[in-house]
């Protein structure tokens, strides 16, 4: 029987009808709700069955836990939800689109694996091609705001990861990657809307270095407005407030058990600045393993960054809240644009912009092998 899903409508504004989601319960039978008395998914892992709390028989279909599409059948090893949040200008729209080609385009060959749109390309995907064609094509022209609406009646970007038959375990991955404006989590209210990210698997921060006490007057300089000082933070304290309502991720006073990436942006204006030797000057290379020793050292070299830019709040916060968190230098254009006419000035060749989603992927059951022994298993 099918109903009409009022979370798929207002994620991905679709009212069919379809296959309800599982909900939890207690045993008394009475659903488990939420602070705004809407009720809690039962998750289970992609390929098994759940016992449906309406009928009490197994379920036959897998479902996106966070807009509740339908998942293509036969993909058995699991599906992540990436929930990637920014405050405006911080550069998030243009990171994505970048992020879109890189997984479309350099992985495969990276990687030796088949990455693919299931369903076809629809979506937010959609939507990432034609940004990248305007900044590519004659137009030249930057991707405009995203809208605080965020991905409300809009279906996340869908990518299928699949090894082949050459790999005998966790063989393939579903990842649904979700945009999501930084105004439409700078407020508690705002964010207990956002299905999604309370439903994410793990969430990449994409900060803006140019909001940051110490470069702002830099930002005006050349044109860019830095925003107000506080949006960064206020940002991470919705982001943190949304993922602490979920009963899945620990309560009060414990770390939060959700992925943290944080992809600090822009970094092409900011190369000069670092010294010789340092990996932030590196692109990184293009080894069919995620790089945990690289990255390590990408990430040590960020966080004194960001605390010598006046990031140290932010840094601290993120610390005292996450258990697992990552910094990433990412320059999705690979040159600077003309900031204050919006147009590109150079070639796009963007570095690093895949680095968090890689990160995430190696810590999902050692999805993503780590090193090169483990890279052909």
């Amino acid at each position: 029987m099918v109903h009409e899903d009022r979370e798929r409508a207002q994620s991905v504004g679709d009212t069919t009808p379809s296959y309800p989601p599982v909900l939890r319960h207690h045993t008394d039978g009475r659903h488990i709700v939420d602070e705004q008395g809407r009720p809690l998914l039962l998750h289970g892992r992609l390929g098994s069955k759940v016992v449906c709390d309406r009928c009490g028989c197994p379920t036959q279909v897998a479902i996106c836990p966070s807009c509740h599409c339908l998942l293509p059948q036969g993909v058995e090893d699991g599906a992540l939800s990436v929930a990637v949040v920014g405050a405006r200008n911080s550069g998030k729209t243009v990171f994505l689109s970048q992020l879109d080609w890189q997984l479309m385009h350099t992985v495969p060959e990276r990687f030796g694996v088949a990455v693919d749109y299931p369903g076809g390309t629809a979506g937010l995907a959609s939507k990432l091609q034609e940004y990248r064609k305007k900044m590519t094509d004659g137009q030249r022209q930057l991707p405009e705001q995203t809208r605080v609406e965020g991905n409300r009646g809009q279906a996340p970007a869908v990518y299928r990861w699949d090894w082949g038959p050459a790999r005998k375990r966790h063989a393939s991955r579903v990842i649904s990657i979700y945009d999501t404006p930084g105004e439409a989590v700078a407020t508690l209210q705002r964010t207990t809307e956002l299905g999604h990210l309370r439903a994410a698997d793990a969430v990449v921060l994409v900060i803006d270095p140019f909001s940051l006490s110490e470069n702002r007057e830099l930002a005006r300089e050349k044109g860019i407005d830095p925003g107000s000082e506080t949006l960064a933070n206020d940002v991470l304290d919705g982001l943190i407030g949304s993922l602490r309502y979920d009963d899945q991720n620990v309560g009060k006073g414990k770390l939060l058990t959700t992925p943290l990436a944080i992809a600090v942006t822009k970094m092409d204006a900011f190369w000069s600045q670092f010294p010789e030797g340092s990996p932030l000057r590196t692109t990184g290379e293009a080894v069919p393993y995620f790089d945990e020793e690289d990255s390590k050292s990408v990430h040590d070299f960020v966080l004194s960054q960001l605390q010598a830019w006046g990031g140290a709040n932010l840094t601290n916060k993120i610390a005292a809240n996450f258990k697992t968190f990552r910094y990433f230098a990412v320059s999705a254009l690979g040159d600077e644009p003309s900031y204050r006419d919006g147009r590109l000035t150079g070639t796009v060749s963007p570095t690093r912009v895949v680095d968090p989603v890689l990160w995430i992927l190696s810590g999902d059951r050692k999805f993503l092998p780590t090193d090169s022994s483990q890279s052909g298993s």
